[in-house]
């Protein structure tokens, strides 16, 4: 019943609770990201922006202290709650930290 989501994901993702900006040339939104994947980004927030909407996002990643700064466009927003944003681009870096963040969410997950 549910492929129609698992479908529809392109990239793992994995849980996060990390502090999300994302600026766009008239509003700068603060948040937390609940899930990340080198796609992509949810974030809950009140300032939403609307569906594409092109965006500057920055965040952490743990361990590592130094932010992720990309360009990215909101996919689908819920006014006041929430906004999933894909990346348009990730530096190789970037990439590589959001994929071993992600292994290692699935990894630590239990088994259904």
């Amino acid at each position: 019943m549910g492929g129609g989501v698992e479908f529809r994901r392109q990239h793992l993702r994995a849980p996060i609770l990390t502090q999300v900006e994302a600026e766009s040339p008239h509003l700068v939104s603060l948040g937390r990201a609940s899930n990340v994947s080198v796609g992509g980004l949810l974030v809950e927030t009140r300032e939403t922006m609307h569906a594409g909407t092109e965006v500057i996002v920055r965040f952490f990643v743990p361990p590592e202290p130094r932010p992720i700064e990309a360009a990215g466009c909101v996919l689908r927003s819920e006014p006041g709650k929430s906004m999933a944003i894909a990346f348009l681009g990730l530096a190789e870096s970037d990439k590589r930290r959001i994929v071993e963040y992600v292994q290692a969410g699935v990894a630590e997950k239990p088994a259904a």
